[in-house]
C-alpha cells in the first residue's frame, strides 16, 4: 500500500470514465453556457470599442478634413484593433476548453451550501485508483448527494450575466446613437463613413460647405487660361459664405501655387483663373473647414490641320463634273445647290471637329466626321 501511494501516476491515466453521467452533463452544459456568455460579452465590447474609435474619426474628419494618407493610417489602425479584439474576445472564448475541476470549482464557489461536493466528486471520479484509496460506499453516497443538490440549483447563477448584459446594452445604445445622424442627413453622414472606409477614393470633405465645380475635370489647349467656377452649397444647414476661398494647384513636378477666388454675387459662384497652362495639373478648392475633392486638368496641343481637300459635287442637272480643290484657301465659287465635302488631315488624332459657317443661309450641315 505504501508503495502504491508513493507512485506518480502519468497524465494519460486521468480519465473521466468514472464521472457520473448526470454530473458530466451538468458540467458540459455549464461549459457551453460559459462559452456563449463570454462570446456575447466580447461581441458587445467589440461593437462598443469599434464604434467609439469610428466616432472619434468621424468627429475629427468633420471638424478638420483629413488627407487621404491620415485616413488610410487610421483605417489600418482600426482594422488591426478589430482583428485583435475578435481573436481575444470572440475566438478564444469559443475555443477555450475548460477542465472538469475548473467547472466544478465554479459551481462550488457560486453555491457555498454545496460544501465543495462537486469538486470532491469530480476529483474522486477522475482518480483511476479510487477503488483502492477510499470507501466505495462513501463515494456513491457523495455522488448521490451531489446529483440531488445539482437538480435544485440554476447553473445560470454561476455565470456573469450582468456584465454580459451591460456590454450588449451599451453596444446597442451606442449603435443607435451612431446611426441617428442618418435620419438627419443621410448623404453627408454616408460621405463621412465613405471617407473612413475608402480613404484611397478622391472625395469631397463632409463639412457643411461644399463646392460644385463647373467642368471640374477637363482638357485645355496648351498655353490657355483655365477658368474655375465653383458654386457653393450647404450640406446640412445654411450658413454665412466666406468672401473668398483658396484655389490651389499642383503641377507634375509637385510644385504648388495658390490664389484667392472671390465670390461673384451675380453668378452665385466663386471665380478664379489658372493662367497659361503648359502642363497637366491637379487642383482643389478650400476654405475654413471645407475642402473639395482633387480635380485634374490635362493640357493638349491645339489640333493643327496639315492638309485640306474640298470636294465639290454640282447639281446633277448641270452636268458639271465633280471637282476637287486642294488647300481650300481663299474664295471658292460653286454652283448653287452643290454638295461640299471637306477632308481634313490633322497632325494628331481628333475626336470631333465642327464646321462653322459664316452665313445664316446654310443651316442643314452636320458635324464633321
Amino acid at each position: 500500500m505504501d508503495l502504491l501511494m508513493s507512485q506518480t501516476y502519468p497524465h494519460s491515466a486521468t480519465s473521466t470514465a468514472g464521472l457520473p453521467v448526470e454530473l458530466r452533463n451538468e458540467l458540459a452544459q455549464l461549459d457551453r453556457r460559459l462559452r456563449w456568455v463570454s462570446f456575447s460579452k466580447g461581441f458587445g465590447g467589440l461593437m462598443f470599442v469599434g464604434l467609439v474609435l469610428a466616432s472619434l474619426f468621424l468627429t475629427t474628419d468633420y471638424l478638420f478634413p483629413l488627407p487621404g494618407s491620415i485616413r488610410f493610417g487610421f483605417l489600418c489602425l482600426l482594422g488591426l484593433t478589430v482583428i485583435w479584439l475578435v481573436y481575444q474576445w470572440l475566438i478564444l472564448p469559443l475555443a477555450r476548453k475548460r477542465r472538469w475541476p475548473e467547472l466544478a470549482y465554479m459551481i462550488d464557489s457560486s453555491f457555498p451550501d454545496l460544501q465543495e461536493r462537486v469538486s470532491s466528486t469530480v476529483e474522486l471520479s477522475m482518480n483511476p485508483y479510487h477503488g483502492l484509496l477510499e470507501s466505495a460506499f462513501m463515494r456513491d453516497r457523495l455522488r448521490q448527494e451531489t446529483n440531488s443538490r445539482l437538480t435544485k440549483i440554476d447553473l445560470w447563477e454561476c455565470l456573469s450575466l450582468r456584465s454580459m448584459a451591460i456590454a450588449l446594452v451599451g453596444a446597442t445604445l451606442f449603435t443607435i446613437v451612431a446611426a441617428f445622424p442618418f435620419l438627419l442627413n443621410a448623404q453627408g453622414y454616408s460621405l463621412l463613413w465613405q471617407r473612413l472606409l475608402t480613404p484611397w477614393v478622391n472625395l469631397d470633405s463632409a463639412t457643411n460647405l461644399t463646392f460644385i465645380v463647373e467642368n471640374g475635370d477637363r482638357t485645355v489647349p496648351r498655353g490657355n487660361d483655365a477658368l474655375i467656377v465653383a458654386e457653393p452649397q450647404w450640406r446640412y444647414h445654411e450658413g454665412t459664405l466666406p468672401r473668398q476661398i483658396r484655389l490651389t494647384w499642383t503641377n507634375e513636378r509637385g510644385e504648388s501655387q495658390s490664389r484667392e477666388m472671390s465670390y461673384d454675387v451675380g453668378r452665385n459662384a466663386y471665380i478664379g483663373k489658372i493662367p497659361q497652362l503648359m502642363a497637366n495639373i491637379t487642383y482643389n478648392l478650400s476654405s475654413t473647414g471645407a475642402r473639395s475633392r482633387t480635380y485634374a486638368i490635362e493640357v493638349a496641343d491645339r489640333p493643327r490641320i496639315v492638309d485640306v481637300r474640298l470636294i465639290i459635287d454640282p447639281p446633277a442637272y448641270t452636268n458639271v463634273p465633280q471637282s476637287i480643290v486642294e488647300g481650300a484657301i481663299g474664295t471658292i465659287r460653286v454652283i448653287e445647290g452643290s454638295q461640299l465635302t471637306a477632308e481634313l488631315t490633322f497632325e494628331h488624332p481628333v475626336a470631333q471637329a465642327d464646321w462653322v459657317w459664316q452665313t445664316q443661309r446654310l443651316t442643314d450641315a452636320g458635324p464633321a466626321e
